[in-house]
């Protein structure tokens, strides 16, 4: 009893001077009212995303204090990954870290972070801005989320190899339908989310019922996937009759979807196709590379192929000429310059279109790459040279009998002259001009090298129209250097008649053999394995349609040049495997069984006839002024 008491006392007793204590310890260290605590928040921030790989968007993060700052406030910041990531190459935005400080009566600061495009249909992505190692402020809020709005549409392709009818029962015509670029047009990714969309045959030039059994149903390209395969039944005939297409319509409502319709080919086999032939190099386009190449003619069914030169030596860059008659090559079987140096020595020669008559021109030292062409009576040629004394290349003109050696355009030091064009009649030539200060220029003169006239500068690539009226022009603006595609007028002092967006990326450019389109072969992605096709119709300067825009297999793709038949209807390729034809109707490509190679050329059948193998016939000695 007497030890609880005490106990209890002794409470008491602390009780009471702890409470007889504290006003004098609060008078003792009390200097006036408490300070606020500065507090640091960062706040959530949202933006969408950029609509192009090469296009960036910034995302500011606000990092904010609840006063203003009576010291500086330091803090350190790292981005952490969430569904948007910062791994590359599939960047969604850039990785960042760094230390951030608020000045002394500063209220607040911004951290930047880039967001990067991409062709992805995907959700809306969100990563975070995590904050640490405050000094000078305590925490309200350290991390925020940074959301990425996703504004990519997702283009759908039909594509397909189509199908020999056969001759009676139903065959299968393979279907695939795509998610593809809506710039470039080729297929690059998978999606993220998935794409609903209805398929329906409707139109064309096959009739549902007889040709082909209609489909109409409704698919999906699940997440991870970039395409969806099925069928259409073709009914067989005996008819002769020419191909046939199925038009495709596909609709996706609800998803942005924007559509590229294609037409789907039935091949009729009751009668042969025929196209004519195709002459092409078996080598690559290089003239550096020292592979040896053979110049051939081939039927676009693979068959008939023909040798027309040997391949002992480089045959590169085969022109028809206007009256498809000859056929202008390059070869260094006299070359006096080794392999894969920076000027190549070759010769120009000339030969009947079946092999025979093999003549040479003129010695040529190639600078800028195949310029060869015909005047439009295929009576000679123009090409480039360059002169390794003078440092300069210059341009001339020749007879196809290799007289005639003229040079058009003057030799100056670091001034190159090349990609010549007769104009329609064959008085004047078009030509580009390299300057000393980088510069290129378009330029007209006469064939005799008087009358120059500039009509464009800031030029890299051109082609001439058929009736020498236009020319469209692959450059670059003056002003930003961004790339363009303009179609001026020759007799208007190079006036602009329209010029193209840039997203079509041409690398080059041909007019239809009417005048009334421009075709243009595009760069579909970065690693320079797709390539597509568009063409504009030049009446209006809007009307562009996508030709061609994937395949299984994009090596048929490496070879920049093109080729347009002589009845509008195909773009002929080259390839590291195969030539390949693309219809300009549907898209449909057809590939060359047994060919190989570069610089495809159409030309009118030839006879089968047999030739001996022609032994070559030099041109009298070229005179002292000739391209050295």
């Amino acid at each position: 009893m007497r030890r609880n008491l005490c106990r209890w006392v002794s409470c008491y007793l602390g009780l009471a001077l702890s409470l007889a204590m504290t006003p004098v310890q609060a008078r003792s260290t009390s200097s006036g009212p408490a300070k606020p605590i500065t507090k640091v928040s960062i706040a959530d921030a949202t933006v969408q995303e950029p609509k192009t790989l090469v296009e960036s968007h910034i995302l500011k993060f606000r990092v904010s204090l609840s006063q203003p700052a009576i010291v500086p406030v330091v803090m350190d910041y790292v981005t952490k990954n969430g569904t948007a990531t910062s791994n590359f190459p599939n960047s969604d935005y850039g990785a960042l870290a760094g230390r951030i400080t608020i000045p002394r009566g500063q209220t607040s600061a911004n951290i930047q972070v880039y967001v990067i495009g991409d062709y992805v249909p995907e959700t809306d992505e969100t990563f975070t801005v995590q904050l640490s190692h405050l000094t000078g402020a305590v925490f309200s809020k350290s991390v925020a989320t940074g959301t990425i709005l996703d504004r990519d549409t997702a283009d759908l392709q039909v594509t397909s190899e189509g199908v020999t009818e056969g001759d009676a029962g139903q065959q299968v015509m393979n279907v695939t339908v795509s998610l593809t670029d809506s710039i470039f047009g080729s297929e690059r990714s998978v999606t993220q989310r998935p794409i609903p969309f209805t398929f329906a045959t409707q139109g064309g030039t096959a009739t549902a019922g007889i040709d082909y059994i209609p489909v109409q149903d409704s698919y999906t390209i699940m997440p991870g996937k970039s395409s969806v395969k099925f069928s259409i039944p073709v009914i067989g005939d005996k008819e002769v009759e020419a191909d046939e297409t199925i038009g495709a319509v596909v609709n996706s409502p609800g998803n942005r979807i924007k559509v590229l319709a294609g037409n789907l080919v039935i091949f009729d086999d009751d009668a042969p196709a025929t196209f004519g032939r195709l002459v092409f190099s078996t080598g690559s386009e290089s003239f550096f590379s020292g592979e040896k190449s053979a110049i051939v003619s081939i039927k676009t069914d693979g068959t008939g192929r023909k040798e027309l030169t040997d391949a002992q030596s480089a045959n590169l860059h085969p022109v028809v000429s206007p009256d498809g008659n000859k056929v202008a090559f390059y070869s260094d079987r006299d070359s006096s310059t080794a392999d894969n140096t920076f000027f190549k020595e070759f010769s120009l020669y000339v030969m009947n279109v079946d092999g025979s008559s093999l003549q040479r021109l003129a010695t040529v030292v190639i600078y800028s790459g195949p310029d060869v062409c015909w005047s439009p009576d295929s009576s000679k040629l123009a090409f480039s040279s360059f002169d390794l004394d003078a440092q300069s290349g210059a341009i001339y003109t020749v007879g196809v009998d290799g007289l005639g050696l003229k040079q058009i355009t003057a030799k100056k030091k670091g001034k190159f002259s090349f990609q010549p064009s007769f104009l329609p009649g064959g008085q004047q030539i078009l030509h580009l001009t390299a300057h000393p200060d980088s510069t290129c220029n378009l330029d007209l003169r006469s064939i005799n090298g008087a009358g120059l006239r500039t009509i464009r500068d800031g030029v890299d690539n051109y082609a001439l129209s058929p009736d020498g009226e236009f020319a469209a022009i692959l450059g670059y603006n003056p002003d930003d250097s961004s790339r363009i595609v303009d179609v001026v007028g020759i007799n208007r002092q190079g006036t602009r008649i329209f010029q193209l967006p840039q997203e079509d990326f041409a690398l080059k450019l041909k007019f239809s053999t009417d005048g009334q389109f421009l075709f243009m072969r595009n760069r579909s992605d970065y690693s320079d394995k797709c390539i597509a096709f568009r063409s504009l119709k030049l009446a209006d300067g809007l009307t562009r349609k996508l030709i061609n825009a994937s395949s299984s297999d994009p090596e048929f793709y490496e070879s920049d040049d093109f080729a347009l038949s002589p009845d509008g209807k195909w773009i002929g390729f080259g390839g590291t495997k195969r030539l390949g034809l693309v219809s300009i109707q549907s898209g449909y490509v057809r590939f060359v069984p047994n060919a190989v190679g570069s610089s495809i050329n159409f030309m009118a059948p030839i006879s089968e006839r047999k030739t001996k193998a022609a032994t070559p016939v030099l041109a009298a000695p070229v005179p002292s002024g000739k391209a050295s």
